[in-house]
């Protein structure tokens, strides 16, 4: 049974190929399947809120650059499936939001395997449904007395596999994400008793620049000779992607794109603060530095792709056109760099 301080779900499904199969590439392969059914998930939701060709193009060629989001994808990780969850549950939002079928079984799918596999998934998925909810209080009100027993049974049997987990977890292995032995913060205290404490604003700009380059680059490896042009055009390309998103929560195209747009962010940003506030307080009692980095927060990466997306249907073609060849430019340099590393 896994005790590395997460819900076992991936690790059964990788666990249980390793055994059908001995060679670690089958493993990897896994996470490629999933990687590919978060692109799939994200195209969906595009069509399914009116994109045409080039903005659905564009948020999945902007997935496809994310250097840690597309290389956790042929890894060995609980990563990729996290990332699927939650956008699973955002998309299974989204057709709530537009009155579309599935959309109860595709949130208790997402949220349940959210849930099973990795505590900042479950984390995001709960931000996502509390700021819908609060948004869209009055017609998700409304919603709910059209569901049908069915969506109930289904919603109840996802929560009840969540139940059952965390009960077995709790009382018959110690804890809700048991582990076999202290974390990295009790390590780290014992090694540096008299670490300096940063404040706030240090503690912040350290933040910035660690999810900065781990969003930006492949971390944990070397750099790559075509690091410095890829570097530039992906930052180019996030922000382009962040206009647009502002562009899309301050001037929607209509009031229900709106009530969908704002919740999305304000979920991400919430979990933002969230994030630093449990690494500050892990700083502050242990002197560990935290591991901040940007992989933690990638489940948002779809739906906010789809939200630029949105922004970018309602420029221009010519300039749709150049965002979108910025966007292949940025994947194709990552495929080049990854390649190296595989």
């Amino acid at each position: 049974m896994n005790r590395l301080n997460h819900p076992p779900l991936y690790y059964e499904l990788a666990g249980g190929i390793a055994l059908l199969w001995d060679n670690p590439l089958v493993v990897r392969m896994l996470n490629v399947f999933i990687t590919g059914l978060s692109m799939l998930v994200t195209y969906r939701a595009a069509i399914n809120v009116g994109l045409k060709t080039i903005p659905a193009g564009f948020a999945l060629a902007v997935l496809a650059s994310f250097p840690m989001f597309m290389l956790t994808g042929g890894a060995i990780s609980n990563d990729p499936l996290s990332f699927l969850s939650v956008a699973l549950f955002a998309w299974g939002v989204l057709r709530w939001h537009l009155d579309l079928s599935h959309a109860i079984h595709l949130m208790a799918l997402g949220g349940s395997i959210a849930a099973l596999t990795k505590a900042t998934a479950a984390a995001q998925v709960i931000f996502l449904s509390i700021s819908y909810l609060l948004v869209n209080w009055r017609t998700s009100y409304a919603r709910f007395r059209t569901v049908t027993g069915w969506e109930w049974l289904v919603t109840g049997l996802a929560l009840a596999l969540v139940i059952a987990w965390f009960g077995y977890a709790y009382f018959w292995l110690g804890g809700f994400y048991p582990r076999s032995g202290p974390g990295p913060e009790s390590g780290y205290a014992n090694a540096h008793p008299d670490a300096v404490r940063w404040s706030v604003s240090e503690h912040l700009e350290k933040f910035w620049n660690s999810n900065r380059v781990t969003t930006e680059r492949l971390y944990g490896h070397g750099k790559f000779f075509n690091d410095r042009a890829r570097v530039q055009n992906f930052q180019a390309l996030v922000g382009i992607c962040a206009a647009l998103i502002v562009a899309s929560t301050i001037w929607p195209k209509n009031r229900k794109q709106w009530a969908f747009v704002v919740p999305q962010v304000l979920a991400f940003l919430a979990f933002l603060v969230l994030f630093f506030t449990q690494i500050r307080e892990m700083h502050l009692v242990y002197g560990y530095p935290g591991a901040m980095q940007a992989r933690y927060w990638f489940g948002f990466v779809p739906v906010l792709a789809v939200i630029a997306a949105m922004g970018l249907q309602r420029l221009p073609i010519a300039l749709q056109l150049c965002a979108l060849a910025l966007a292949v430019v940025a994947g194709v340099q990552l495929s080049i760099a990854a390649y190296t590393v595989i």
